[in-house]
């Protein structure tokens, strides 16, 4: 409440504003979901990961197909407008058996929305990764299939699928915008909100205001102490430039929209990244036409591979290698 009541104080809320918050039943009351509601919270973003059982013991989390149904039913009568549930494939002891059961128990809890992310494993970063069984992750092809079982069970379900990893309903904005080539996409993933500015609190928080992007300090002694000196907690920036922009631009056509069209002397200016895809498009996943690239169904899962070419800063040397890796390719 503290918080809102701050935010509040420095900045003009619009009657119309979406408010979103994400929550974990697990550690989320109804009292505080009350509380969200009365704060004007009308979106709702639920953790959910896996329904499965033994899935959850593997990551140690507890969350059952009740306690989220429970949620998702207080949350409508709350008036929740929108609620979306943040599914991710390629967990320890994942199976397309065990997950055919989450994938039918989210069906049956009929989401506004869904994203379904790639597990990312990485525990020289993330030392709570570290305790879990490493040889029982899915890898490979058999992480490919669990993802395409999602798409067609969402897909088949009644969900249109939103560029590369979300499923939204058809009377979804999401959906809506998707259809008529105004999605956008930022650091929170997929908006029909462009070229908003984004401002962040918190310790690692990563802002885009102005044409800067600007993390903050990620140890959280550190933040606080930049923050009672009288500092902005910044630990790194980068000021785009008109080549920055453009490609920006190029790259989310890509995720949000799959296709692009790189203009008249795109043939020339991108004559290297049109070679560089060549190989996607012998292997069927993108239709190259003069300057024009367009995304195949096949390649749907691929569009991080796609946009990677028209990412000079990651091709630079040391700029893959050095990168850190919670974006995964698959």
């Amino acid at each position: 409440e503290r918080l809102a009541e701050l935010i509040g104080d420095r900045f003009l809320c619009e009657p119309t504003a979406e408010l979103s918050v994400e929550i974990n039943p697990s550690v989320t009351s109804l009292e505080q979901l009350r509380t969200l509601r009365s704060l004007g919270f009308n979106r709702l973003s639920m953790g959910v990961q896996d329904l499965d059982v033994g899935v959850q013991a593997a990551i140690r989390r507890t969350q059952t197909f009740d306690e989220t149904q429970r949620f998702v039913d207080y949350a409508r009568g709350l008036g929740f407008g929108s609620i979306n549930f943040d599914l991710i494939y390629g967990l320890p002891r994942q199976t397309t058996r065990s997950w055919a059961g989450t994938l039918d128990q989210v069906l049956a809890l009929r989401p506004d929305r869904l994203a379904v992310y790639s597990f990312a494993f990485v525990p020289e970063q993330r030392k709570n990764q570290r305790v879990l069984p490493a040889h029982e992750l899915p890898r490979g092809r058999e992480k490919v299939d669990l993802f395409r079982q999602a798409y067609k069970a969402f897909v088949y379900g009644g969900y249109e699928a939103i560029g590369m990893d979300h499923f939204a309903l058809p009377g979804d904005e999401l959906a809506q915008a998707s259809r008529a080539g105004r999605l956008w996409r930022n650091f929170q993933g997929y908006t029909v909100h462009r070229d908003v500015e984004t401002i962040a609190f918190g310790s690692s928080g990563i802002s885009d205001i102005g044409g800067v992007y600007t993390q903050n300090i990620r140890p959280l002694g550190q933040y606080h102490r930049a923050l009672e000196a009288g500092h902005l907690p910044v630990a790194r920036g980068l000021a785009l430039d008109l080549e920055d922009l453009e490609r920006r631009d190029i790259i989310n056509e890509i995720m949000c929209n799959l296709h692009v069209d790189l203009g008249e002397d795109g043939e020339v200016r991108f004559a290297e990244e049109l070679a560089m895809l060549a190989p996607l498009e012998a292997d069927g996943l993108v239709a190259l036409d003069g300057p024009v690239v367009r995304v195949l169904p096949p390649g749907r899962l691929f569009l991080r591979n796609v946009a990677m070419p028209f990412d000079t800063r990651l091709r630079r040397p040391g700029g893959a290698a050095s990168a850190e890796r919670f974006s995964r390719t698959v």
